[in-house]
């Protein structure tokens, strides 16, 4: 789908870039910053705004419920499980199963919601996977979808933030062409790039 590509998100790099300059703004009163759990929290934020449209009253709902989900699935325990799966690992695994439920239910709703009210558009991944052309995709693919989506948006692009802050922090001269570059508001940003 033309939404799920790189390009499509330029639309959305106003907003992203707005959203890290407010969290990254709050990190200058503080003596250190652990600097990955605050980009996973942005990340999941983000994912949510561009995949689902999921408005701010409800962001706190959709990222408690989502990142409870996304550490367990991160644990070394759910790898563990995961390899024991053939003997019901994953599904006697209460935690989990209560927190995959959780998502669902937020997840089916959405859907549910929208399929109530075609008319409104969202402009938003599930919008797009719920008019994908051809064969009309089920409530369970797109939430296969959300899921993927979810899964695989969230850690990356939190760890690459990070250990380019971790980098930046470590090697002084790079800092300081990268901050000079920035402050002066040249456009073509050839060091950043």
């Amino acid at each position: 789908l033309p939404r799920l590509r790189g390009d499509a998100l330029t639309q959305w790099r106003e907003f992203i870039v707005a959203r890290t300059e407010q969290e990254v703004r709050g990190w200058a009163d503080q003596p250190t910053v652990a600097v990955h759990p605050r980009m996973l929290e942005l990340s999941l934020e983000l994912i949510l705004k561009v995949g689902m449209s999921v408005p701010d009253s409800a962001m706190p709902q959709w990222k408690s419920a989502w990142q409870d989900l996304l550490t367990t699935a991160a644990s070394g325990q759910a790898a563990m499980r995961a390899a024991l799966r053939s003997f019901g690992a994953l599904r006697l695994w209460p935690r989990f199963q209560r927190e995959l439920h959780r998502c669902n239910e937020l997840v089916f709703d959405e859907i549910a919601r929208r399929r109530r009210h075609p008319e409104l558009e969202h402009d938003d991944v599930v919008d797009s996977l719920m008019r994908a052309n051809g064969n009309a995709l089920s409530d369970s693919e797109i939430r296969d979808q959300v899921c993927a989506i979810m899964i695989g948006g969230y850690g990356p692009p939190a760890t690459l933030a990070s250990w380019a802050i971790e980098r930046l922090v470590r090697t002084p001269h790079a800092l300081a062409a990268a901050t000079a570059e920035a402050r002066g508001g040249d456009d073509q940003m050839a060091y950043l790039n």
